[in-house]
C-alpha cells in the first residue's frame, strides 16, 4: 500500500495497516515461543529472537537504501514480500489450535485480559519495566543528540552500529554467561543497571569515542534485559493466557517509549538552556536506579525455575 501511494492520506492509511499488523503479530508471537520452550531455555531463545532482530536492523537499512536507488515502490514491495514469506512459514510449521497453548472458554478474550488487570504483581512489574523503556528510547533520543553534537551528522551511524554489531556478536553468549552465575530476576535488574550506568555515563563524555563507550555499556544492559523481561512475563503469567499477559506486559514499552519519546529532547534542551549537561544524564541514571530498585523489590519472592521443568501450557 506506501508503494504507489500518492497523496499524505493514503500514506497514513498504509501506515494504520501496518501498526495494526504489527500489533496483532507480537503478543501471539511471544506467546507461541512461551509455550513452544521450557523455562530453563525460553531466554536464550528470546535471545536468539532479540540477535536475529539486531541483524535486521543493520541488514535492512542497508537493502532498503540499495532498492530505494531504484524507487520507493521497490522497497515498498520488497518489504512487503518478505512477510508473505514469514507468513508461509509460519503457517507451514507452527502448530495449531491448542497447540497454540491459549484458554478456551470463558477466560479467553477480554476476559482473560480481566484476570491479568487484577494480577497485581504482574500489573506492578509492567509499571515498572516502563522505566527501562523510558531508559531505553534514549538511544533514538537524547543520545543521538549528544553524538551529533559532538561529531556531527555522521554520528548517529557509529551509534546505531556499535549497538546493533555488539548484540548481534555477544547477546547470546553474555546472556549464557550470565545465567551460570544469576537468577533471571537478578540478570533483569542487572541489565537495569547497566542500561542506567550507560546513560549516566554519558554525563562525564566530553569526547565521541566516551560516548560509544557508554553506548556500548547501555547496548550491555540491553542485551541481559530484553530477553530476560520476556522471560520473566512468561513466569509471571498464568498458564493458558499468555497472549493476554504479553499484551498487556506490551503496556510497558507502549508507555515507557511514549514517555521517553516526550522527556528524552525536554530534558537535553533544559540542561543546555540551564547551563547543566549533565541534567538529562544524571535524571536517567536516578530513573534506572529507581527502577532497579523497585524491580529488586517486587521480584523478590520470585522461586528460580528449577532445570528440567515441564513445558509450559
Amino acid at each position: 500500500m506506501m508503494g504507489p501511494a500518492n497523496g499524505f492520506w493514503a500514506l497514513m492509511l498504509a501506515s494504520v495497516v501496518a501498526g495494526v499488523g504489527g500489533a496483532l503479530f507480537d503478543a501471539p508471537k511471544n506467546a507461541a515461543v512461551t509455550t513452544l520452550t521450557t523455562p530453563e531455555s525460553r531466554s536464550r531463545v528470546f535471545s536468539v529472537m532479540g540477535v536475529s532482530g539486531n541483524v535486521g536492523m543493520v541488514v535492512g537499512p542497508l537493502v532498503g537504501a540499495l532498492l530505494n536507488s531504484v524507487s520507493f515502490a521497490l522497497v515498498a514491495l520488497v518489504a512487503g514480500s518478505v512477510y508473505l514469506v514469514a507468513l508461509a512459514l509460519v503457517a507451514a510449521t507452527l502448530p495449531g489450535g491448542r497447540g497454540a497453548g491459549e484458554t478456551r472458554g470463558k477466560e479467553a478474550g477480554l476476559a482473560g485480559l480481566g484476570v491479568v488487570v487484577r494480577d497485581r504483581r504482574f500489573v506492578t512489574f509492567t509499571a515498572l519495566a516502563a522505566g527501562y523503556f523510558v531508559l531505553s528510547t534514549q538511544l533514538n533520543v537524547a543520545v543521538t543528540l549528544r553524538a551529533t553534537e559532538l561529531h556531527g551528522a555522521g554520528a548517529v551511524g557509529w551509534v546505531y552500529g556499535v549497538n546493533a554489531g555488539l548484540a548481534v556478536l555477544l547477546q547470546y553468549p553474555l546472556l549464557r554467561l550470565a545465567e551460570r552465575h544469576l537468577s533471571a530476576k537478578r540478570i533483569f535488574v542487572t541489565g537495569v543497571v547497566l542500561v542506567s550506568l550507560g546513560l549516566g555515563g554519558l554525563a562525564f563524555a566530553g569526547a565521541f569515542w566516551t560516548l560509544l563507550a557508554c553506548v556500548a555499556v547501555f547496548s550491555a544492559g540491553s542485551m541481559l534485559t530484553f530477553p530476560t523481561q520476556q522471560a520473566l512475563t512468561a513466569r509471571l503469567a498464568r498458564p493458558g493466557l499468555y497472549g493476554a499477559y504479553f499484551g498487556f506486559g506490551a503496556l510497558s514499552l507502549g508507555v515507557g517509549g511514549a514517555v521517553g519519546n516526550a522527556i528524552g529532547g525536554l530534558l537535553y534542551d533544559a540542561g543546555r538552556s540551564l547551563g547543566q549537561p549533565a541534567l538529562p544524564w544524571l535524571s536517567f541514571a536516578a530513573l534506572g536506579a529507581l527502577t532497579a530498585l523497585g524491580l529488586a523489590l517486587q521480584l523478590r519472592g520470585l522461586p528460580r525455575e528449577e532445570p528440567g521443568a515441564a513445558r509450559a501450557g
